[in-house]
């Protein structure tokens, strides 16, 4: 088993545009409870059983690691404590943000192996405004999903 990250592939590689989303990106400090990282070939099948979407990818990535969080249990000693189940719930809620994405054909970076632009559909939903105070002013004219 194998972990690769290279941010300069994130325009050409969903592996690697997928470690960046869930900050998997430094070995031996990954996302899984126990601190290891997801290997390259978990990540491929997923990628394969999404049928090569992006935004399903991700969907099944974070419910795994719900689930996989969701075997640990809360603990506290004292004024410290670690709440593995809140981790585990926000999994869930990011599974289900990126579900809600794929079902509304949210445009994956990566769709018939050519990537283009991942961050083209959010900057150009930005609008420049007036000048205020000094300062350049936009505002958000797209839809936000999230």
């Amino acid at each position: 088993m194998t972990f690769t990250y290279d941010a300069s592939q994130l325009q050409t590689s969903m592996l690697m545009r997928m470690r960046m989303e869930l900050d998997d990106t430094e070995s031996g400090r990954g996302v899984k409870p126990n601190g290891g990282n997801l290997q390259d070939e978990e990540l491929e099948a997923i990628i394969a059983e999404a049928g090569g979407d992006f935004y399903t990818a991700m969907a099944k990535t974070c419910r795994l690691l719900a689930t996989q969080w969701a075997r640990y249990a809360d603990v506290s000693a004292g004024k410290t404590s670690e709440r593995a189940s809140q981790v585990s719930i926000r999994y869930q809620q990011r599974a289900a943000e990126y579900e809600a994405q794929a079902a509304t054909g949210g445009a994956s970076a990566f769709s018939g192996g050519v990537a283009g632009s991942v961050y083209a559909g959010i900057v150009n939903d930005w609008e420049t405004d007036d000048v205020v105070n000094g300062e350049q002013t936009m505002t958000y004219g797209g839809e936000y999903g999230g």
